[in-house]
């Protein structure tokens, strides 16, 4: 029973990366839709981390356990503000 969701997910997969690369229009369509939410994405990220410091380069001196928790517990908070703006503006 568990293959056949397996092969039925498969194929879904093949069918609908055919039609993208073949049928020009829908590949288009489907192109247009994801820019425009990954936009919406990116806008609401940039809200969320506004006023945040973010590393480019590993710092000379390690951080703190407190300090690596503290992080730890930003950036999941940061998922839950993500996840929450994102469902608001569906609905």
């Amino acid at each position: 029973m568990c293959y056949f969701f397996v092969i039925i997910a498969s194929l879904k997969s093949h069918f609908f990366g055919y039609v993208r690369k073949k049928v020009p229009f829908v590949g288009a369509l489907i192109d247009k839709e994801l820019s425009g939410q990954l936009s919406v994405w990116e806008k609401s990220l940039h809200k969320q981390l506004k006023g945040m410091k973010y590393c480019k380069h590993l710092p000379e001196k390690g951080w703190s356990k407190a300090k690596v928790v503290d992080e730890i517990a930003q950036m999941n908070q940061l998922g839950k503000l993500l996840i929450k703006d994102t469902t608001a503006k569906a609905n």
